[in-house]
């Protein structure tokens, strides 16, 4: 997830010359009855896969509440000495509890998390433990993704590269980036849960949509969590300008961010898994693949472009931007009558 400086701004300043409206498949809310496993390339019409099917939203029960969520996250901020993993032994512990049939909800902070910045840390929410750690990568070093369990076999890198192990993030370009760039580590088993939001969207869905924005609209926070989940993810924005990521110790307020940025994502996945079908949700989860398969190139530009804030699913036209810092370009985008939405974190 990138941070233009300009993003908004340019975003704001697109002169819709054309009306017309790109035609997009009508999608109706329904239960998921299956899922399918991702495959090397994305398929227009995808059947669900048995042998390797992802976890439907009920198999999450029982889930608590948004607010739950939040309040038992912030709550282990005071444990912060508990939750930071920067041992090898601390690791190989976790490591063990997380069983094949568990499932992770994943997030990456590193300053300019990319192949061309660093991976400081990995939170990890570990269902249906409701089991959330920090591994301290800027400590542990390669260490981090080598270091065994007590079976002397399993690693954090087996474990995120294994399909069978299902695992969410929300836009998971830049952590795959990185991943694989600075450590080998190539990710499988992955559902994008930005793509997943958008698969279900009722209405508009021709550019994807930040988190903090998911959030405001789409669970059912209390007034006073929304506003203190805001302001943490308002602090967040200056300790990536101030590169808190990488200062040790950890101080309680980046434990905050980390936890806060994982802790609603089990009530996404289920709201948003509600609304797809099979079909659907087989086609986010080989595009979730094809994310992956796309950033791990050798020539892929890691810098920010209006194109990687389409939605995969339809096509585009080409309109013009006006960009105070920049003379007019011919972008590809879509006309629509939305928000633009600033992402939280850098967009590769």
């Amino acid at each position: 997830m990138l941070r233009p400086q300009t993003f908004q701004s340019s975003c704001l300043s697109i002169l819709r010359l054309f009306r017309k409206q790109i035609a997009l498949p009508t999608l109706q809310p329904r239960n998921i009855a299956t899922s399918s496993a991702a495959s090397s390339s994305p398929s227009p019409s995808p059947s669900p896969s048995p042998s390797a099917a992802s976890p439907s939203p009920s198999a999450l029960s029982p889930l608590p509440s948004a607010s739950e969520s939040l309040a038992a996250s912030l709550a282990a901020v005071s444990a912060a000495s508990e939750t930071v993993i920067a041992s090898e032994e601390a690791l190989g512990s976790f490591l063990s509890s997380i069983a094949p049939s568990s499932i992770l909800y994943l997030d990456l902070e590193g300053t300019a998390l990319s192949r061309n910045g660093t991976v400081s840390l990995i939170t990890s929410l570990v269902y249906p433990q409701r089991t959330t750690r920090l591994i301290d990568v800027l400590t542990l070093g390669k260490a981090a993704f080598t270091t065994p369990a007590r079976d002397g076999r399993t690693t954090l890198k087996s474990i995120l590269e294994d399909p069978a192990i299902s695992k969410y993030l929300w836009d998971v370009r830049s952590d795959a980036d990185a991943l694989w760039a600075l450590y080998g580590v190539g990710l499988r088993g992955i559902t994008d849960l930005q793509l997943l939001e958008n698969a279900g969207r009722a209405g508009n869905r021709k550019l994807i949509r930040g988190l903090s924005k998911s959030i405001k609209r789409d669970l059912a926070l209390t007034p006073a969590d929304l506003d203190r989940w805001h302001r943490t993810k308002t602090e967040g924005k200056r300790l990536m300008d101030e590169n808190r990521f990488d200062v040790r110790p950890i101080a309680p307020d980046v434990v905050e961010y980390c936890l806060g940025d994982v802790a609603l994502l089990p009530a996404l996945h289920e709201l948003y898994g509600g609304r797809v079908d099979a079909e659907w949700l087989a086609k986010v989860v080989d595009e979730s693949a094809r994310r992956i398969e796309e950033v791990q190139a050798v020539d892929y530009d890691t810098t920010f472009t209006y194109q990687k804030m389409l939605a995969p699913w339809g096509g585009d036209l080409v309109v013009k931007v006006l960009n105070p810092d920049l003379p007019v370009t011919d972008v590809e985008l879509p006309v629509v009558d939305v928000e633009p939405v600033k992402p939280e974190k850098p967009l590769v």
